[in-house]
């Protein structure tokens, strides 16, 4: 199909656009990431959302290997993850 000049230079500079956008966009985001410019451990923290760390995660993943294995309840279970979530949010985590 034969593009008249004046579209293909609408649709280069189209492209052009989109890509200079993806560049600008990709390097931003390398720039907030590299340099810590946004923390959602600090977002959450602001609005009162318990986050959860590594160490909060193991205890977590040790609780859900239990009931998986049906040593404790789903009742227990719940109750332990609710102490442990609860742990973290007076630790100041």
């Amino acid at each position: 199909m034969e593009r008249k000049p004046a579209e293909r230079r609408l649709i280069g500079m189209v492209v052009l656009c989109f890509s200079a956008s993806c560049l600008i966009g990709l390097i931003g985001g390398i720039v907030v990431k590299e340099n810590r410019l946004v923390s959602f451990t600090e977002a959450a923290k602001s609005a009162g959302i318990p986050y959860l760390k590594a160490d909060q995660v193991e205890a977590i993943d040790a609780i859900h290997l239990k009931y998986s294995n049906h040593d404790i309840s789903a009742e227990e279970a719940y109750r332990q993850l609710r102490a442990e979530v609860e742990r973290g949010v007076k630790a100041g985590k």
